[in-house]
This record gives structure tokens, C-alpha cells and sequence, in this order.
């Protein structure tokens, strides 16, 4: 669906009136010069259109809010702020402190566990990586360990959902 000629011509109009307002009132802002366009032709001029319009007839559109922190070094760009890693209380009930005292005991925990079993008591060793797990069964295997005598486990989560 195009646009006819009379509304682009009175568009044309509308921008050309935006810049007369500015010229007569300077610290205009961009609501109040739309608020006027309506006034005088009656409708209203698309948005983006009057933005335009202001910003090139010399008009300053402010920032609403809280003014932005700049760094010198970015000329003007918007500095990122670093989030500082805190942490955080866990909760107010017992329950939620408990959940929090074992994940976080769970999260330092070793990911890979090696047991060999014996004949008196199992051995079982606690490792990070998968690396050092392949370097110790090797190394059990080159001892003289049978394959069948070692298990490794990888620390997983359960598929099973429960409530504490």
C-alpha cells in the first residue's frame, strides 16, 4: 500500500515546520514541537520522522533518567561495569542455608572417582580431570592391577527431581 502524493507533500510540510518552531524557541523538546504540529495540521507526524526532523534543525533530545558514567579514554561510549562476584546469604530458612552449604560442598568436590578393589578395603581415589583419571588407571594397569578389579565414576546429576 503506497502513499499518495498529498501525504507526502504535507510530511514534507510538517518536517519544514518542525525546524520553523525551533528557530522561534530553541529549548523546545521534541514532545512539545509534536504537540504544536498536531495543533496546526491537525495529525500527527510519525515519530521517527519528527526525531529526525528535531535532531537536524539543531534540537537536543535528553536522557531521561539517570545520567550515564563515561569513560575518557572511550570518547563517549557507555563503560561497561565489571560485576563483582559476592556471595550472596543464602536464605532466611534453614532449609535453603542447608541446600546451599551442600551444593557448594558439592561444587568443590573432585569430578572423577578410581576404586580398585582389594581384598581387606577398597581403595578409592578422588581426581579433577579426566587426565589425571587415564593417568592413574594407566598407571594401576601397569602395576599389575587386573581391569576388572577398577571402577571409575563420573560425579553426574540425578535424573530424578526431589524435595529437600
Amino acid at each position: 500500500m503506497g502513499r499518495d502524493a498529498k501525504s507526502v507533500a504535507l510530511a514534507k510540510k510538517k518536517v519544514e515546520y518542525v525546524a520553523d518552531v525551533l528557530k522561534a524557541e530553541p529549548g523546545l523538546t521534541v514532545k512539545t514541537v509534536g504537540t504544536k504540529i498536531h495543533e496546526k495540521f491537525g495529525s500527527r507526524l510519525y515519530y521517527q520522522k519528527l526525531r529526525e526532523a528535531f535532531v537536524a534543525a539543531g534540537g537536543k533530545i535528553a536522557r531521561r533518567g539517570r545520567p550515564r558514567k563515561h569513560d575518557k579514554n572511550r570518547s563517549g561510549l557507555r563503560t561497561q561495569r565489571r560485576h563483582v562476584g559476592r556471595r550472596r546469604k543464602a536464605g532466611r530458612r534453614g532449609t535453603d542455608r542447608s541446600v546451599a552449604k551442600a551444593a557448594r560442598r558439592l561444587k568443590a568436590m573432585d569430578v572423577y572417582l578410581v576404586v580398585i578393589k582389594t581384598d581387606d578395603k577398597p581403595l578409592v581415589r578422588s581426581m579433577a580431570t579426566k587426565d589425571e583419571t587415564a593417568a592413574f588407571v594407566a598407571q594401576q594397569l601397569a602395576v599389575g592391577t587386573p581391569l576388572t578389579e577398577i571402577g571409575c565414576y563420573v560425579r553426574q546429576p540425578l535424573a530424578v527431581e526431589f524435595e529437600v
